[in-house]
């Protein structure tokens, strides 16, 4: 220890202030990600509390917690998705909050459904992927169907309605159909969530997932 001291004073100016960059980025690197970790679970707990929940115990992540809104079974979920390293997840990436309630129809765990609200550049960007023929909605929206296609119909004009209100109320984010579930994943920082944001988001979401349910492709 004594030899590495010696050798950082004798060394000059520069080299000397490139050492101690490299010491606090190698500490950053190394305990960022638990200190991350931990605000963000401890927003999760609190927003948990805010809907008149317990959290549940431990720290790990992912973490989850049940309830129901609106007589709808619903979850509410930390995770953290990172991608990368050959990984096929092609998600919203960092420390995610997703709320999640299944779909009526055994036929919805076939799909796979993204619902992204479009602005500015991105929106230009994926004009050729627009396909629903309302101008309007495809102004605001880009919906990609991923595997097997939902049957013709199924986002019709009142689908699309409640989708274009959900969106209105919700904090930034996008919808999936997965596995058969409908779910609204949030990315970091989750600004100005808490209990009574994410229960009106929970309430405005049952309104959706019951739209899509009454469209021809949840009768399958």
């Amino acid at each position: 220890m004594q030899d590495a001291i010696a050798g950082f004073q004798s060394a000059p100016p520069w080299a000397q202030v490139g050492m101690v960059l490299f010491a606090v980025m190698a500490v950053v690197m190394l305990v960022g990600p638990s200190v991350r970790k931990r605000k963000f679970r401890r927003h999760f707990d609190a927003i948990v509390r805010g809907l008149g929940q317990e959290p549940p115990a431990g720290s790990g992540v992912p973490v989850s917690c049940a309830l129901t809104v609106d007589d709808r079974a619903f979850q509410i979920r930390y995770d953290i998705r990172l991608g990368g390293g050959g990984s096929t997840y092609r998600g919203p990436r960092g420390d995610l909050l997703v709320t999640t309630t299944p779909m009526a129809g055994t036929r919805w765990g076939m799909h796979m459904i993204d619902i992204t609200p479009l602005q500015g550049v991105l929106s230009r960007l994926v004009r050729s992927r627009r396909a629903t023929g309302d101008a309007a909605f495809d102004e605001r929206f880009a919906v990609v169907e991923d595997g097997l296609p939902v049957r013709e119909g199924w986002l019709d004009a009142a689908t699309r309605q409640e989708v274009a209100r959900f969106f209105d109320g919700a904090p930034p984010g996008l919808v999936w159909i997965r596995d058969g579930e409908l779910q609204f994943l949030m990315q970091n920082p989750w600004t100005g969530l808490d209990g009574p944001v994410i229960r009106a988001l929970l309430q405005r979401q049952a309104v959706l997932a019951s739209a899509l349910e009454r469209t021809a492709g949840a009768r399958l």
